[in-house]
């Protein structure tokens, strides 16, 4: 079952709403090359929710970027030293 945007946007409480931009923001801020404790500072989050969603959000943000391809191609040479 597909929902529209438009529906889960009804769906959604103006708290869900405001959590779900907050976590957008920090991706963003992510992004755009700021560290965790400026962020977490900035949306008055834990500096661990900050990673949590680095971990598992930037990996995908940066899919098309060659700095990030290469970085991951250097992993799998050197697993031994990157861990």
């Amino acid at each position: 079952m597909k929902i529209s945007d438009k529906a889960l946007v009804k769906l959604l409480t103006k708290r869900e709403k405001d959590f779900l931009k907050n976590r957008h923001q920090i991706l963003r801020l992510l992004k755009n090359g700021l560290g965790v404790r400026e962020i977490a500072k900035k949306q008055k989050v834990s500096t661990a929710t900050i990673v949590k969603l680095k971990k598992r959000f930037l990996p995908h943000l940066f899919q098309k970027e060659k700095s990030y391809q290469r970085s991951q191609e250097k992993k799998k040479e050197l697993p031994w030293l990157l861990g």
